[in-house]
């Protein structure tokens, strides 16, 4: 069940930051960050419970961080860019 949380946790994360680039806020922003914490602690949790092979689970949560990273950066210049105008 842990891991069906995690996984939906991520993918919400991954469709918040896509609508934080559509529609620019710092709300949105402020709910990726609470989506990732969320998916790095259960991951992080998931592999000390289920004595998963690290490399393989720190390889995927950095790929996530990245795109996370990203959106979240690539977002936070719009919502800037948009507040100057």
């Amino acid at each position: 069940m842990l891991i069906f949380t995690h996984v939906l946790v991520a993918f919400l994360g991954l469709a918040q930051a896509t609508y934080g680039l559509v529609s620019p806020s710092k709300a949105k922003i402020r709910i990726t960050y609470v989506f990732t914490a969320a998916t790095i602690g259960s991951g992080t949790y998931l592999v000390w419970h289920l004595h998963a092979p690290i490399l393989q689970s720190c390889l995927s949560g950095l790929t996530y961080l990245g795109l996370i990273i990203a959106a979240t950066a690539a977002t936070q210049r719009r919502l800037a860019r948009a507040t100057q105008q």
